[in-house]
This record gives structure tokens, sequence and C-alpha cells, in this order.
């Protein structure tokens, strides 16, 4: 499919792909579709946006209470 629309050279197409190019290892993305398109706009991967996003916030909030608890528990033990 990547040949036959490699055919035309004005041709853009878009790939999608799971998985990150690593030059140490010589692994590379794994194509998953293919199509053609018109434009040079790369595609906004909303999904990844907002995975992340939820996974850094709920990291940050982790974080957060168990700095709270350790304040607190420090807080307790101090002598009066």
């Amino acid at each position: 499919r990547a040949q036959l629309l490699a055919l035309k050279e004005s041709q853009m197409v878009v790939v999608r792909y799971y998985g990150w190019r690593l030059p140490m290892f010589s692994m590379f993305p794994n194509a998953v579709n293919l199509w053609a398109t018109d434009t040079a706009e790369t595609p906004l991967p909303l999904f990844n946006i907002l995975f992340f996003s939820v996974l850094i916030l709920v990291a940050v909030t982790v974080w957060w209470k168990i700095r709270r608890f350790r304040q607190r528990r420090q807080a307790g033990n101090q002598p009066v």
C-alpha cells in the first residue's frame, strides 16, 4: 500500500503508528495505517494529549498528597 501511494511524486501520506524510534537499537515505530492527504498539516493526536494530561494530573495529585501526609506526620512528632 505504501508503494502504491509513493508512485505519485507530489502525493502526501499520513502514517498512523505506535512506538518510538530508538536509533541505538535500530528500532522503528510500527506502521498501523496509511492514507493519502492533500495538506501538509500534521494530525493532532488528541488521545495522546488527553491520556498524558490525565496521567500527569494523577501523578501530581499523588505527589501532593504524600507531601502533605509527611508534613503532618513531622509536625505531630515535634516536642512542645
